[in-house]
């Protein structure tokens, strides 16, 4: 007879029972011998007989799939992790904040920043509500329109520094949006169709920014557009894409924070937790050099208290030892 499986079974508790049949086993119990008789070898043993042979646990893994109905463990262990993601995905929290474009692309990025599996509708559900923000007023450069919360609150930064408000929330929300929308790579006609439209006066710009002459350092450089935090936004989105068409814009861009260097491991006028990410995301040579130049700060920054209950400072620890690990 062919015993059932609890309506919700799980891996750990499977393998728990293997070892516990086998200590039995071993302890001499015969209580457990029929599960073990499932096994052809066992099946005309006593229990004695059985209980003096040797066994290893994959030989109880195997009688325990054989008593669950099951031709081998590694079925029955196919079975009930399947099942187990299943019941994963169902329970899968959306991303999307529908009074904020703001707060949905934020926890896309988080997603991505900290390596989470997401769901095909996850993705789908998040792609779908940005990409109906493309357009219309009040987006910045045919970018994304910000809600009415966006506005009223304002926005920060992936590592929580804050943004002045007005042109530069709107243009960082934009290159944002977009990078969500790569990486959720949702195959759908019009999110695709919004991410081009959102993205191209942007990137038709590229070669203008690309051809500005040299300036001080703390203005305009080659690679930079609008302010250091709006370059750092777009650097992201461009870092995003994959591409070597970008290679030349982000390696002036790096160029232009060097020119910043503070000489105490920091940059003037860059913001310096998301300068890192944005280096760490760009992972050229040039981004790593100076990574490797932050990195004496990095380790002071390590050493100051992070609050586990400020979702910016546990960001800010994991971009320096994302950091120090990359250099």
């Amino acid at each position: 007879m062919v015993s059932s499986l609890p309506s919700r079974p799980n891996l750990l508790h499977l393998k728990h029972q293997a070892k516990q049949l086998l200590r039995a086993h071993r302890g001499g119990r015969s209580e457990d011998c029929a599960v073990l008789r499932n096994i052809r070898r066992f099946a005309e043993l006593d229990d004695p007989g059985l209980l003096a042979a040797p066994l290893a646990l994959h030989d109880v893994q195997y009688a325990l799939a054989l008593e669950y109905g099951f031709p081998s463990w590694k079925a029955l262990r196919t079975h009930v992790t399947s099942g187990e993601d299943a019941r994963a995905h169902s329970d899968a929290p959306s991303l999307v904040h529908r009074d904020s474009l703001w707060a949905t692309t934020d926890a896309v990025s988080e997603a991505y920043f900290y390596g989470r599996s997401l769901t095909t509708e996850q993705r789908r559900e998040a792609a779908e509500f940005i990409a109906a923000r493309q357009g219309g007023r009040g987006a910045y450069l045919g970018m994304f329109v910000p809600t009415e919360k966006d506005a009223r609150e304002g926005m920060r930064l992936f590592t929580g520094e804050r943004v002045s408000g007005g042109a530069g929330n709107d243009h960082i929300l934009g290159e944002e949006a977009c990078r969500a929308l790569l990486l959720l790579d949702h195959k759908a006609i019009e999110v695709r169709a919004a991410l081009q439209r959102a993205s191209q006066r942007v990137l038709g710009s590229l070669g203008e920014c690309l051809a500005r002459p040299t300036r001080p350092a703390g203005s305009l450089q080659p690679g930079m557009f609008c302010c250091m935090k709006c370059s750092c936004a777009l650097w992201r989105h461009l870092a995003a894409r994959k591409s070597d068409e970008y290679e030349q814009f982000l390696a002036a861009g790096v160029r232009a924070i060097r020119l910043s260097r503070d000489g105490k491991g920091g940059w003037k006028y860059w913001p310096f937790s998301y300068g890192l990410l944005t280096l760490s995301e760009i992972g050229t040579p040039l981004a790593i050099a100076e990574m490797r130049y932050a990195a004496k700060a990095c380790e002071a920054e390590l050493k100051k208290r992070f609050s586990s209950r400020n979702i910016y400072s546990l960001r800010r620890r994991h971009v320096y030892e994302r950091v120090l690990a990359k250099c």
